[in-house]
């Protein structure tokens, strides 16, 4: 059945549709939810037919490039995270607030009042797929493009500095759905505790360009083009569309093994000091059930290489 859900993208659509998602969600016994269920796939069968046609592009959006994100006590990181997304190009932020107990609504209050930010009160567990969908939905023709990311992970378009780099290749075709950009991981540049600065001031030092988990992609893509997200890494499309990577290649699933960085590349600041990786750990994840052991600390605490290239993104905005 796993493998099968995988692969089928009826079957991913029929447990991620928006009816399956508030049945999942309801407090009705079991037995009934899944009585409920059986009608669903009816309904679920006849939507699905629509995503065989092409979908309605308009001349304009409100928004050219959006970011959805599901966030748990991330205070310390948010601002400088929506600044820096801002100065390369993105002019909305949906944040789905996921029981978090800091002062979130404080530090964001200002970019709320702007316009900027779209702040989503999402109690509950395993809400990261359940977000992303509602974004989808609720913004398909707001938004010509959507980023799904996390508070620790950096856009950086590193030919120009600007998001609209990714509209010159995907407008190319309609079977590019979204583009899939590699991960490049920084470890705690020695860093025990969090250290006084900004993350990107303090954490300069990542994993060689070989690290194994380099091949891990987040995507930016077309919502019209989406069918659901079943993967906080990559949608699920309609059919005949399908990711692609920065140099046109064609690939499916999470992972691109043609790593490359030429063009575009996330900085994933996924270790941070130690004192941070504990409280990290600690909240537990997103999608699943269960929280990362220490040995992913060691995994991801990489510093071979020295890199401030998406300084040059900041210096450049100070000029």
């Amino acid at each position: 059945m796993v493998n099968a859900l995988k692969k089928s993208k009826f079957l991913r659509y029929i447990i991620w549709m928006k009816p399956a998602r508030q049945l999942r969600d309801s407090m009705l016994p079991s037995i009934l939810k899944a009585l409920l269920f059986l009608p669903l796939v009816l309904y679920g069968f006849f939507k699905y037919l629509t995503f065989f046609t092409r979908p309605k592009e308009l001349d304009s959006y409100k928004y050219d490039y959006a970011i959805v994100a599901i966030v748990k006590n991330e205070a310390p990181y948010i601002k400088e995270w929506i600044d820096y997304h801002k100065k390369v190009g993105f002019q909305k932020f949906y944040i789905y607030n996921n029981n978090s107990t800091d002062n979130i609504e404080a530090i964001l209050s200002g970019y709320i009042k702007q316009g900027i930010v779209d702040l989503i009160n999402y109690p509950g567990e395993k809400r990261q797929c359940f977000a992303y969908n509602d974004a989808v939905e609720k913004h398909r023709y707001d938004c010509k493009y959507i980023a799904a990311l996390d508070l620790d992970e950096f856009i950086f378009p590193r030919e120009t500095g600007n998001i609209s780099d990714i509209d010159k290749i995907l407008s190319k075709n309609y079977s590019y759905g979204g583009m899939g950009i590699h991960w490049c991981c920084f470890g705690s540049s020695g860093h025990i505790h969090k250290p006084a600065g900004n993350v990107l001031d303090e954490y300069t030092y990542r994993a060689a360009d070989n690290f194994k988990n380099h091949i891990a992609v987040k995507t930016i893509f077309n919502p019209r083009k989406v069918i659901v997200i079943s993967n906080p890494h990559f949608p699920c499309y309609r059919h005949g569309v399908y990711n692609i990577n920065e140099n046109e290649h064609k690939f499916n699933g999470a992972v691109d093994y043609e790593v490359t960085y030429s063009k575009f590349r996330i900085n994933h600041y996924f270790c941070k000091s130690r004192d941070e990786a504990i409280k990290k750990f600690n909240r537990g994840m997103a999608d699943v059930d269960g929280k990362r052991n220490w040995d992913f600390f060691i995994e991801y605490d990489r510093n071979e290489v020295y890199d401030v290239g998406i300084q040059k993104i900041l210096k450049k905005e100070m000029e």
